[in-house]
């Protein structure tokens, strides 16, 4: 009992998640867990497995190395045992660990796990990719088309597990801490994958103009849009605007600033709590992981809209937003594309038969698929379930829903007795698409097919 009283000295929040291995060390040493003899032991089994990792490195052909590969090779090392240690769930647990298996078995079983996270990780960007939104901001669309991918290809988990060979220049609203190699991907990626969930649930024209609002050279801005888009959605239910426009005139803006000022920050904080409870009740209410990662954002959010109050900048934070000529016409003008090579057509269709697994079936489609008129005709004849059905329809802008719709649902040139089970399928994942929705969303998607041209 007194052993386990002891383990437990050591707080696990005070360890440094990059290196792990060393900072338990320390802690464990300091807390005479671990007598000297002991570390000395096991620093001796580190520089064991330094040189067999650095004879692989060179394949058994020489001993000399230089001393920065030597030293990458021992981070990297360090870092494999450290990402095992801490996967194991008391600090009591991770020092008997250390006094009862060898350094080289700990190292094997950190492997194991790094390749298992790297299969998660591949698994991960297939779903961040599937839900992308559709921006013009290069920061975003090149870390998600290119600089992810990097990593994948340049990451080597034998000799450098902690480094991070990406190009990542898009910066999520949650900083990642102090994270590297696969866990560091891992991280970036999850939540790249939720800031797609959350924004998903907005129109993508929408949120256009909301970041021209911001800047009219948004696209090239290093800039966060989930936290556009979660600012002003609080905003809009703060000035009793319906969430899913995204926008605040200047007026209503002048009007807040009236209302609430001068506030306290636990006032404003109470404030933003219900208009996020609201907004989480509209657009996500089922969704707990998505909730848990934006409420973590909120105190950032809080504290941008309170300085903004104090500094009279509320403007800054909360964007009335800038409708081009083409997000205001009134009328839509819609083509569904030209067809592609028959033969090409059925070599993708026969591909997405033989798959397996449904990832695999939408990124066949995302990748040769590029006009409504093709993906009719996929829908119809791939034999997609009705889940892969949605997921598609999920990654379609609200205009190509209501192109859709408005010829499979809101058409009257057809009887239901005349369809085929493949089109009456559509149909049917169509109409319960449209319907799970927000009613903004519905609402638009009705609108925008009354406006398209005959299709």
């Amino acid at each position: 009992m007194s052993n386990l009283e002891k383990y437990h000295t050591i707080n696990r929040t005070d360890l440094n998640d990059e290196f792990f291995f060393q900072s338990l060390l320390e802690a464990a040493f300091k807390h005479n867990l671990l007598a000297d003899t002991e570390v000395e032991n096991l620093q001796n089994q580190c520089l064991e497995l330094l040189a067999l990792k650095v004879e692989q490195y060179n394949r058994g052909y020489s001993s000399s190395i230089r001393v920065e590969v030597a030293e990458s090779i021992m981070q990297s090392n360090l870092y494999t045992l450290g990402l095992y240690l801490k996967s194991i769930p008391g600090s009591g647990e991770m020092i008997t660990e250390l006094k009862t298996v060898s350094i080289s078995d700990i190292y094997t079983k950190g492997r194991r796990l790094i390749s298992a996270k790297l299969h998660s990780a591949k698994h991960l960007l297939i779903l961040a990719r599937h839900n992308r939104i559709v921006t013009k901001n290069e920061f975003y669309n090149s870390t998600i088309n290119e600089g992810i991918n990097q990593f994948f290809v340049g990451y080597n988990p034998d000799f450098e597990a902690h480094e991070i060979p990406a190009a990542i220049d898009y910066q999520l609203c949650n900083p990642i801490g102090h994270f590297a190699g696969i866990e560091y991907i891992q991280k970036y990626i999850e939540g790249f994958f939720y800031e797609n969930e959350f924004c998903r649930l907005f129109p993508a024209e929408k949120i256009h103009c909301l970041l021209s609002g911001f800047d009219d050279r948004y696209e090239d801005l290093l800039i966060n849009i989930c936290d556009h888009v979660l600012t002003n959605a609080l905003g809009c239910i703060m000035s009793n605007n319906p969430a899913a426009e995204l926008n605040i005139t200047a007026e209503q803006i002048r009007e807040l600033v009236k209302r609430y000022s001068p506030i306290s920050k636990n006032e404003l904080n109470t404030v933003i709590q219900k208009a996020y409870e609201l907004l989480e009740k509209q657009f996500c209410p089922e969704n707990r992981y998505l909730q848990q990662y934006l409420r973590k954002h909120l105190p950032s959010v809080i504290s941008n809209i309170y300085t903004a109050f104090n500094n009279d900048a509320l403007h800054k934070v909360f964007v009335t937003c800038k409708y081009s000529e083409a997000a205001t016409r009134s009328s839509f003008s819609f083509s569904f594309g030209g067809k592609m090579d028959d033969e090409k057509y059925r070599k993708v269709i026969d591909e997405i038969l033989q798959c397996r697994y449904s990832t695999d079936k939408i990124l066949i489609i995302k990748e040769n698929i590029h006009s409504l008129s093709d993906l009719e005709d996929l829908l119809h004849d791939a034999q997609l379930t009705e889940k892969e059905i949605l997921k598609v329809l999920g990654s379609l802008e609200i205009s190509e829903i209501a192109a859709l719709a408005k010829r499979n649902l809101f058409s009257s040139s057809f009887e239901v007795n005349d369809l085929s089970e493949s089109e009456l399928m559509l149909r049917k994942c169509l109409d319960y698409y449209i319907r799970k929705q927000t009613p903004a969303y519905r609402e638009q998607v009705i609108e925008i097919a009354k406006s398209l041209q005959d299709i």
